[in-house]
């Protein structure tokens, strides 16, 4: 790319032009191998060398801008939000019979900065391996230096690999990323097959048709319509034949603000590439609907 190019301008700007450039690199979904890496603010965080707690409401609280925009009225809110989807992953995990035993390794895909992963904390003081990981590296970073130990942390990228050999994790969950990913979920699903013990278990949410009377309920709520999703459905009149016809529609764009709507039959098109699926939960995830998976 030529320095004269109009991304470029003149005058001693090239710090502003390089930030101009990454953000519109970053918001472009076609484009793998991204993420969004910790910027200078973000390196302040001192490092927490005193012991964990095993109680998980003990445990470091993250900065508001890693909460990801979950139950944002509050700590407290933010805190209960988190430890109601712990305890229906964990629920879903022992109704497809995973116990989580010491020194089995357990991944949180898309774990932000822990809102879920903290709540597994008794697991983890007990021998189990949990694990998470994201595309925020600063929302990493904080979790490195506040909950690693007893959990562990990685930064990855949209790009469907993680850095583990095969059949490192025993059980997977990714509770709202498949709603983040368009064009690479197949590629993803097989990537966490891969990440998978031959006896694991996986459990992925999305949006579907069995989300959609949810979705209306709170789009009539939603007076000012902030909520994009819901307005999109109602004001779309999105059905359950109109996204069967389909298989999937798509709104907006970047891994942030993608937001993915599936039906639940094509969605299993794609998972039945390497996995079983076992059950699926409507509404396993506020409105969205779970996938409990076996590998092939």
């Amino acid at each position: 790319m030529s320095r004269n190019s109009s991304l470029f301008s003149p005058g001693g700007k090239q710090a502003e032009d390089i930030k101009l450039l990454q953000s519109l690199l970053l918001h472009v979904d076609s484009l793998s191998g991204t993420y969004y890496p910790t910027q200078q603010e973000d390196q302040s965080t001192p490092v927490l060398y005193s012991e964990t707690s095993s109680d998980s409401n003990c445990l470091p609280i993250p900065p508001e801008k890693f909460w990801h925009w979950y139950d944002t009225e509050s700590e407290a809110k933010y805190l209960a939000g988190g430890e109601i989807q712990a305890n229906r992953f964990r629920k879903a995990a022992l109704s497809a019979g995973f116990q989580f035993n010491p020194g089995e390794k357990v991944l949180d895909f898309g774990c932000s900065g822990a809102r879920v992963t903290r709540w597994f904390a008794e697991e983890a003081n007990r021998g189990v391996d949990i694990w998470g990981c994201d595309i925020d590296a600063a929302a990493i970073e904080w979790c490195q230096k506040n909950l690693m130990p007893p959990f562990k942390f990685f930064a990855n990228t949209t790009s469907p690999h993680l850095p583990v050999k095969d059949g490192f994790f025993d059980f997977i969950f990714a509770g709202s990323v498949f709603t983040h990913i368009k064009d690479m979920s197949t590629s993803w699903v097989l990537e966490l097959h891969r990440c998978l013990s031959n006896n694991g278990l996986a459990i992925f949410t999305a949006t579907t048709e069995l989300s959609l009377d949810q979705l209306n309920k709170v789009a009539k709520e939603d007076v000012n319509g902030i909520k994009k999703v819901p307005k999109y459905i109602r004001d779309n009149n999105i059905t359950d034949s109109y996204l069967r016809e389909r298989g999937f529609i798509t709104i907006q764009s970047s891994p942030w603000w993608l937001a993915a709507i599936y039906h639940s039959e094509f969605f299993c098109r794609r998972l039945n590439l390497c996995f079983d699926v076992v059950d699926i939960i409507p509404n396993l995830k506020g409105y969205q609907t779970g996938f409990v998976l076996k590998p092939k």
